[in-house]
């Protein structure tokens, strides 16, 4: 298996993401148990914009492992993608109470606060995940994006600055 799932992270790297959603479905079969091919589909499915496929995927990948804070991250992100933005805040907020210091997953509900027109909420939570990631160039993107939104000019250029230098 270890050899499936490594051939499927191949084929990731390499963008060749259709063959990668069907060796991991091969994979889930041969162990419908393991969360993380799941969680991968999940993943790899938003990619290839199959988002209500993405979504059934994470949602099982919580069934099989619920406490896998990436489960809660990626079925966010899916949600997230297909505007269902409460759902979205659910899954973040469950994942960080799993794991507070993960800086994508409070990257997550920065971005979900930005599509709801809340750059201040969003600053709040993308400083977070840039004090866990200070170097992350889509946190720092964000981040500089949302003051940009409230009008702090400095704070964006600095932020911008920043993110030449990562």
């Amino acid at each position: 298996m270890s050899e499936l799932l490594s051939k499927a992270q191949q084929l990731f790297q390499s963008q060749r993401y259709r063959e990668c959603v069907s060796l991991l479905q091969e994979l889930h079969e041969q162990d419908p148990s393991n969360g993380l091919y799941a969680t991968n589909l999940c993943f790899t499915l938003r990619i290839v914009k199959q988002v209500s496929e993405a979504i059934s995927w994470g949602e099982l990948s919580i069934r099989l492992d619920s406490q896998s804070a990436l489960a809660y991250l990626n079925l966010g992100m899916a949600y997230l993608v297909d505007r269902q933005l409460d759902n979205a805040e659910t899954m973040f907020k469950k994942g960080l109470e799993l794991d507070p210091k993960n800086g994508f997953l409070w990257n997550g509900l920065g971005m979900r606060s930005s599509l709801l027109s809340l750059p201040s909420q969003a600053i709040k939570s993308y400083e977070k995940a840039r004090q866990l990631d200070p170097v992350n160039p889509e946190i720092l993107s964000n981040l500089a994006n949302a003051q940009l939104e409230t009008l702090d000019i400095s704070g964006a250029i600095d932020i911008a600055g920043a993110s030449q230098f990562s």
